[in-house]
Parts: structure tokens; sequence; C-alpha cells
């Protein structure tokens, strides 16, 4: 079984973020398939997904902050 004492508030957020990527390449796949069937060109649907924001962008900035003010709040 699941030993959750290993998820402890300072492993929840790394947890949640490892989680949810698998889902989001998931749905990024298949909102490009809707979008070329809305008779955009593959390229226009890649393009469509540059104006979101990086998900993976902020990284550094959080582990700088992490050291900062410290991960067990």
């Amino acid at each position: 079984m699941v030993d959750f004492s290993c998820f402890a508030r300072s492993f929840f957020g790394p947890n949640l973020v490892a989680s949810s990527s698998p889902s989001m390449l998931a749905m990024f796949f298949f909102i490009a398939l809707y979008m070329q069937n809305l008779h955009y060109s593959p390229l226009q649907a890649g393009v469509r997904f540059l104006q979101r924001p990086p998900d993976h962008g902020g990284g550094p900035a959080v582990g700088r902050l992490t050291d900062r003010i410290g991960h067990d709040r």
C-alpha cells in the first residue's frame, strides 16, 4: 500500500505539478486535433498554443523563492 506520510506539506506542490503534466500533454494533443478540424492548419494550431504562458518557466523563480522563505510553511 501507499505510505501517505511521505506526502508532507513540502512534497504536496511538486507532486501536484508532476501529476498534472501528463494530463496537460494529452489535452494539448486533443485540442490541436480539434483546432485542425476547425480548418486551422497544423502550423496555425501550433501558433495558437504559443500565446499560453509556459508551465515550467516559473520553476527557477519558485526554487529561489523556496530557498529564501523555506518550504515548511
